[in-house]
């Protein structure tokens, strides 16, 4: 008879409300942790993911990405607010449109597609920066955030409100610079 594995609610680790919530987007951390022996791995919210550096990704493999993840259950907690179509469709025009501002056409490789109360989230990280859309139902909700890496700590974090496919190739432009 095959070994049965019994859920142990105790052994899931509480952690205390953090601090920073309250203290707005300046004293926000990082949603990364960057190890600095191995720099090309990251753990992002639980997963751990690889920098795909000089590789890229067209807008369509990406919106079928953003589909991929929007259909999956797994991505979701329970009851979990899940993202409009209006969310859907705004992110997947910007991303059609700003890889008319992208001097390629094309997208930095392994974004990170997360749904998030509502919202979507789109990540691009390399060894030296990252940069994240951030696109809710509620517009004042919606960013860019971007920030450069040193010694595998965040340096001049910002966020952008403003969110147009103009703005998210400028700062994907400049992520490809660092």
């Amino acid at each position: 008879m095959p070994e049965v594995q019994v859920y142990n609610p105790s052994s899931i680790e509480i952690m205390p409300m953090p601090t920073w919530i309250s203290g707005g987007p300046d004293s926000w951390p990082s949603p990364f942790v960057y190890p600095k022996d191995r720099e090309e791995t990251y753990s992002f919210i639980g997963s751990t993911v690889t920098a795909e550096t000089n590789k890229t990704e067209t807008a369509d493999s990406l919106i079928r990405k953003i589909e991929q993840v929007i259909s999956d259950p797994e991505m979701y907690d329970q009851d979990e607010e899940r993202p409009e179509i209006s969310v859907v469709q705004g992110v997947q025009r910007i991303i059609k449109s700003a890889r008319r501002f992208l001097g390629d056409h094309r997208f930095p490789g392994g974004a990170i597609v997360r749904p998030f109360d509502g919202a979507l989230r789109i990540t691009w990280i390399t060894e030296s920066a990252d940069v994240r859309l951030s696109y809710s139902k509620n517009e004042s909700n919606r960013y860019i955030f971007h920030e450069q890496i040193v010694g595998g700590r965040s340096q001049n974090p910002e966020l952008v409100s403003d969110v147009t496919p103009s703005s998210l190739a400028k700062w994907l432009e400049w992520l490809d610079s660092q």
